[in-house]
């Protein structure tokens, strides 16, 4: 009964403190962490917590639960435009904070050891307090909170790896760099074999989910994904986070992804007061009192370098200045791993006593001070932007235009983006032919303690295991050669398309020169692959069976495995066309769900598209006196793949709009009959107020690197965006999270008068 006293004590004290700070208009997550400082047992002698390990265990799940949010917010595909900047930005800033900790270790009378454990946590920042403090700001679906996101993932699989290195640091006394890249490499293969099996298995799974329609059963398979993931992780030695946000990856694009965030969000909030309860409860107030001097400078020091550092790597990576110091600023704190890593010295006792409460302390201090500063960013930028010499401005502006007119040329290579899908796909399958040899290892280690098999069948059955992996390697060895071959030709070609050369290099000799080059690159992807997969493979004879058996089943089973392996490949894209294609019916049986939801009256809700002629478009919905001369009223509007529920009677009426209305049948019929009656004045006349215009967006435009929401041109302008052509790609109803991009052409719609104001300001 203690721990369901315990986990009770807990989540009443964070409710009352949540009152008393959401009076007072204070950051929520705070009063978590002044609870966990009154429930603690440094603060009073006695504390009502009598099991304080089970609560930071269970704290483990807010972790959980938010990556798992994070998964599904963030679908993998939007993580490509922003990995660049991403990457260097995790990498200098690792850089970094690392250096300040080996630097600032003496200062405090510490080891080389402890400064390297002090670095490493100084440089992981808290996703929890950043995904909070966005939230709270209503940040989230900015392009620079998507920026902040993609950092906080690449930090997750940074993590990681300076577990594996510390804890090999920690053994052998020094850093072995070779084990950099193996850890790199074991989460790549983790993650690509997660990802790709779990999308391939999803769709019948969410397809049987879909059929039954029953919430108990979705918030449980939900869940029982979400932990199955996670486990896998950590039985694999990974953190539990980034299992689930591979967990909540895999739902991010499926119809039901919606109702799943809304089954395990209690989950998600719950537990995600009982970690900040426990952070607060390792908070000793008097050893704080007695480092406050190395706390407060740590704390200047950790906000400094790490805004300095990643706004460095966003400008290098090409981010306009502005998003990339707001996307700093919302991670300059340290949080959750920073506590498992302080906790690893403890463990192995390689640290000092006090880095443990040093960590605390400075991750109290930053975590209070990031609400603060995210909230005056704009300020902050705008005065450091006066004070900026001019050239400095000068040489920022001449490197953003080298960077767009590299971004331009490599672009527009018709090669490069020839290739682009057949080299990614060799990656994806020699991550996933790893996972699948390293998965058959582990299941080969384990056969002789395996009950059912009798003594003297142990080969057999290793032999039965290794044979089925060759089957599940073949279709993805087969992809990789024709892949591979595809590649080759399109070089090739590219490189014996000059005339004198093309005159030489008919038929034969063409056809021997391309059998050389795909040999040879054959022997060398061979040859790394075999490299990688070393530690897992069988050794002698074994392994000469095993790649026989490989060749083997590739030669007598080609056609079957070509046909396999585009059938695998069809069922993992199926998922994202089909939500693709789906994604607005299903949006729009949720919005009339949810308006029967909050509507539960016998009145019928219906749906009006509105046409461009219709004389309704381009007026304020108190302008059409709706409700007096019907009886009906709008209760919310479509537009741009959001719904806004009770709209503003301020709010306008665009083209293409999807208007419900509630009302009774007659009065819905009369209402429907006015907004589709066409405009009774001539074209001429209605151009004068209402228009389509194209807008071009140029680099200093103030929407470039903004997402469409971001962006506010519907709440600020009162315009809508029904289209943006980018070079060859036309765009038709851009989602909300799409990032406006320079050399953008917008197709808008609204009043004359806006869209006039709105040149101007892009202007």
């Amino acid at each position: 009964m203690s721990l369901i006293t315990d986990l009770g004590i807990v989540i009443a004290c964070a409710a009352a403190v949540t009152l008393l700070f959401h009076r007072l208009k204070l950051p929520i997550f705070l009063s978590y962490i002044l609870a966990g400082v009154l429930l603690g047992p440094n603060l009073f002698p006695y504390s009502p917590i009598k099991d304080l390990a089970t609560v930071q265990q269970l704290s483990e799940l807010g972790v959980i639960f938010l990556m798992f949010y994070i998964g599904m917010e963030f679908d993998l595909r939007r993580l490509s435009p922003f990995l660049g900047p991403a990457l260097l930005a995790v990498g200098i800033q690792t850089v970094v904070l690392i250096f300040l900790g080996i630097q600032t270790a003496p200062i405090l009378g510490w080891g080389r050891m402890d400064g390297f454990f002090l670095g490493a946590l100084l440089a992981i920042s808290s996703s929890m307090v950043t995904v909070a403090v966005l939230k709270d700001f209503k940040a989230l679906q900015s392009s620079y909170a998507q920026l902040t996101i993609a950092v906080l993932i690449l930090e997750d699989i940074l993590a990681v790896t300076l577990l594996v290195l510390l804890s090999g640091m920690a053994i052998r006394g020094h850093l072995e760099w070779e084990g950099v890249g193996w850890a790199i490499f074991l989460v790549g293969v983790f993650g690509v074999s997660v990802y790709f099996i779990g999308r391939v298995a999803a769709s019948g799974f969410l397809a049987v989910l879909q059929r039954k329609g029953n919430p108990d059963m979705l918030t449980l398979c939900a869940v029982g994904l979400l932990m199955a993931v996670s486990v896998l992780a950590e039985r694999f030695d990974f953190s539990v986070a980034l299992g689930a946000f591979l967990a909540g990856s895999i739902l991010s694009t499926s119809r039901l992804c919606g109702d799943i965030q809304k089954a395990t969000d209690p989950f998600r909030t719950v537990f995600s007061a009982v970690f900040f309860v426990s952070v607060g409860m390792l908070i000793e107030p008097r050893m704080l009192l007695d480092q406050w001097k190395a706390v407060l400078l740590i704390s200047v020091l950790v906000c400094g370098a790490k805004v300095g550092a990643c706004w460095l790597g966003f400008f290098l990576g090409g981010t306009r200045a502005v998003l990339g110091f707001k996307a700093a600023v919302a991670k300059a704190q340290i949080g959750e791993f920073s506590f498992v890593i302080a906790g690893l010295g403890q463990t192995l006792g390689v640290t000092h006593p006090g880095l443990m409460a040093l960590a605390v302390g400075v991750a109290l201090l930053t975590i209070l001070t990031t609400p603060l500063i995210v909230s005056r960013a704009d300020y902050i930028y705008a005065s450091l932007s006066r004070h900026t010499p001019r050239g400095v401005k000068i040489l920022e502006q001449f490197y953003q235009d080298f960077i767009d007119a590299v971004t331009s040329r490599i672009g527009g290579m018709q090669l490069l983006q020839m290739v682009k899908r057949p080299i990614l796909q060799v990656v994806v399958y020699f991550f996933l032919l790893n996972g699948i040899i390293a998965i058959t290892a582990l299941l080969s280690t384990y056969v002789q303690d395996w009950t059912f098999v009798q003594q003297g069948a142990e080969v057999w059955v290793r032999s039965a295991v290794w044979f089925l992996a060759a089957l599940a390697c073949g279709p993805f060895m087969v992809s990789v050669m024709r892949n591979l071959d595809v590649i080759v030709m399109m070089v090739t070609e590219v490189a014996l398309s000059a005339t004198a050369i093309r005159q030489v290099s008919k038929d034969r000799l063409r056809s021997l020169f391309h059998r050389i080059i795909f040999s040879l690159t054959l022997v060398l992807v061979g040859g790394i692959f075999l490299t990688a997969a070393a530690p897992f493979l069988p050794s002698g004879v074994a392994l000469g069976v095993f790649l026989a058996l490989i060749a083997g089943v590739g030669v007598v089973f080609w056609r079957w495995m070509v046909y396999f392996n585009s059938q695998l490949e069809y069922r993992f894209l199926k998922g994202f066309s089909e939500d693709s294609m789906d994604r607005d019916q299903a949006r729009r049986v949720r919005t009339l769900e949810e308006l029967d939801r909050k509507y539960p009256w016998p009145i019928n809700v219906e749906e009006v598209s509105l046409e461009a002629s219709s004389s309704v478009c381009g007026k304020r919905i108190r302008d059409l006196k709706l409700h007096s001369r019907t009886g009906a009223s709008i209760i919310a509007i479509g537009r741009s793949g959001h719904v806004c529920y009770d709209p503003s009677p301020e709010t306008s009426l665009f083209p293409s709009d999807q208007v419900f209305l509630f009302g009774t049948k007659d009065q819905n019929r009369r209402a429907v009959h006015l907004l589709k009656s066409p405009a009774a004045e001539p074209p001429e006349a209605a151009s004068t107020t209402f228009k389509i215009e194209k807008i071009y967006l140029g680099r200093q435009s103030p929407f470039v690197g903004e997402t469409l929401s971001g962006s506010q041109l519907r709440s600020r302008h009162q315009i809508n965006v029904l289209g943006i052509q980018r070079g060859e790609e036309r765009i038709i109803a851009p989602a909300p999270d799409e990032v406006l991009k320079s050399g953008d052409v917008l197709y808008v719609v609204g009043l004359k008068e806006a869209i006039r104001e709105l040149q101007g300001d892009v202007e």
